[in-house]
């Protein structure tokens, strides 16, 4: 006769609620930079945070910046 394998606990996870804390965004130059070519230059930033608030719920803060600038071929002309 087999044994059985033991049984694993199976842990659930459930999100309640999502919102947005805050958020900012700023286009300076506009419209005027979108008719030039774009060639982006991205810098992704990406941090995180988590507390308990009691009986295993928990707060969990995703921070994301995201930084766009269009590279400049030639910065001033000599």
């Amino acid at each position: 006769m087999a044994e059985a394998a033991p049984q694993e606990a199976q842990q659930n996870f459930a999100i309640q609620r999502i919102f947005l804390k805050d958020v900012s965004f700023e286009a300076p130059n506009s419209p005027d930079m979108f008719q030039k070519d774009w060639n982006p230059d991205v810098k992704l930033d990406l941090d995180t945070q988590s507390r308990e608030l009691g009986q295993g719920i928990y707060e969990v803060v995703l921070r994301l910046t995201v930084t766009v600038k269009n590279a400049r071929r030639n910065r001033f002309p000599m």
